[in-house]
C-alpha cells in the first residue's frame, strides 16, 4: 500500500514536470496561430412550413430563406468577406400540385455581424444602417420585391479593420424574411440561425 502511494507521488512528480512544458508550447501554438489566415462562415435555410397568411392558395405554401457568407481572418485586426448572400426563394404550393409561387410583398433584412473588441462603426462600410456594443457592430441592410417568387441580395466583398487598441474574432450572418399577401395584414416573418 506504501509502495504503491510512493509509485502515484512519483508519477505526480513526473507529469507535473511534463505538463509545464506541453502547457507552454501550446500556448506558443495558439498565439502564433492567432496571427495566421483562418477562414470562417457556411451557409443555413429555414422553411417558413406551410402557410396561406401570404399565399392565395387554399393549401398554403413554402418559402425558404436562406444565409451564407464566408470570410477569412487575415489576422486578430482584419478580417475579409470574400462571399455572402441573403435570400428567400423556393416559393411552392403546398397542394398536391407543389407548383411554384408568387408573394405579392416580400422584404427581405440581412444582418451581418462583427465581433470582438473596442469596435465601432467606422471599422467597414457595410452598407445599411449600424450599431455597435463595443464589443460588436451590426450592419442591417433591407431589400423588397413585389409580385416574386424570390427576392434577396449578394453582398460583395467587404473589408473590415479593427481600430488601433481594438481586436477582430468574427463575422455571422443571419436573414429574416417577411411575406405578405395583397390586402393582407398579417404577414409571415421567420429567421435563419446565424452562421
Amino acid at each position: 500500500m506504501f509502495g504503491k502511494s510512493r509509485h502515484r507521488a512519483g508519477a505526480r512528480r513526473w507529469l507535473g514536470r511534463i505538463l509545464v512544458p506541453v502547457v507552454a508550447v501550446s500556448a506558443f501554438t495558439m498565439i502564433t496561430a492567432g496571427s495566421a489566415l483562418a477562414q470562417g462562415g457556411g451557409s443555413t435555410s429555414k422553411p417558413s412550413g406551410c402557410s396561406t397568411r401570404w399565399s392565395t392558395s387554399p393549401y398554403g405554401a413554402q418559402a425558404y430563406a436562406r444565409a451564407g457568407i464566408f470570410w477569412d481572418n487575415v489576422n486578430v485586426t482584419t478580417i475579409n468577406v470574400v462571399a455572402g448572400w441573403s435570400l428567400v426563394e423556393d416559393m411552392i404550393d403546398c397542394g398536391p400540385g407543389g407548383y411554384t409561387v408568387t408573394a405579392y410583398k416580400i422584404n427581405v433584412v440581412t444582418l451581418i455581424r462583427v465581433d470582438g473588441f473596442g469596435l465601432n462603426c467606422n471599422i467597414g462600410s457595410a452598407g445599411g444602417t449600424c450599431a455597435s456594443t463595443g464589443t460588436a457592430v451590426t450592419y442591417t441592410q433591407k431589400t423588397n420585391c413585389t409580385n416574386a417568387s424570390s427576392c434577396g441580395l449578394s453582398l460583395g466583398y467587404m473589408q473590415f479593420i479593427a481600430p488601433p487598441g481594438g481586436y477582430l474574432t468574427s463575422v455571422r450572418l443571419q436573414t429574416q424574411v417577411k411575406l405578405n399577401k395583397k390586402g393582407g395584414t398579417n404577414p409571415l416573418t421567420w429567421t435563419t440561425a446565424w452562421i
